[in-house]
């Protein structure tokens, strides 16, 4: 059994944005590990996901069907915009639960999911993890907010094949999400809404940037 304190509990502290860049380097590591894998979890597969997941929460929430609909279909629109490169070894699930912190070493646990893909899934999804986090929590925001630009600075530093744009469309992959699991579990349920406009204003400036044009996602233009 590993000894240690989780990174959840350790990033939402004041100085935690210390920590985010040592994260940033530890998966950095993985990802240039080059272990291989007979897994590819390829963008395709993940947009999937996405579907699947949010196809079932329109389902069970009719009256926010067509913003689900409209979201979706501009997360495909933004799919477009990801350039190929050459794959690597990835977590596929990392964010701060899956972190043990002891003293100078960082263990990084649950690699059941590894696969050869893009490292700014990871990146992504563990910024993703943060915002949802200080959503719930709101009196952690101002160091979980400052522990996101501290991860993603070190991690753009260190992998120069991806890119900013890359890594906060999979960050907005991670709270789209993120809306289906708030209504998985009873306590997350007050904040699906709320994770909902997030997404659609994510989205929709994500679009005008990267495509040059407005698109109409829920009330936001």
């Amino acid at each position: 059994m590993l000894s240690g304190v989780s990174a959840t509990k350790l990033l939402e502290r004041p100085g935690g944005e210390h920590l985010a860049a040592r994260i940033a380097e530890a998966i950095h590591k993985l990802n240039c590990c080059g272990v291989a894998s007979p897994r590819n979890h390829t963008l395709v597969e993940e947009m999937g996901i996405l579907q699947n997941r949010l196809s079932q929460v329109a389902r069970t929430k009719p009256e926010l069907s067509k913003r689900i609909s409209k979201l979706l279909d501009a997360c495909e629109e933004l799919a477009e915009t990801i350039r190929e490169r050459k794959v690597r070894g990835i977590h596929r699930d990392f964010y701060p639960d899956q972190l043990v912190v002891d003293s100078a070493r960082i263990y990084i646990v649950d690699l059941d999911l590894y696969s050869e893909g893009e490292p700014a899934l990871d990146a992504g999804n563990f910024l993703g993890h943060l915002t949802e986090q200080w959503i719930r929590q709101p009196q952690h925001t101002f160091p979980l907010q400052n522990c996101e630009r501290s991860f993603e600075k070190r991690f753009l530093e260190l992998d120069v094949d991806s890119n900013e744009s890359d890594v906060e469309f999979f960050k907005t992959l991670t709270l789209v999400r993120h809306v289906s699991l708030s209504t998985q579990y009873p306590e997350r349920r007050a904040f699906t809404e709320k994770l909902l406009e997030l997404c659609e204003d994510r989205v929709a400036f994500m679009v005008k940037r990267l495509l040059g044009e407005s698109l109409r996602i829920g009330g936001v233009e």
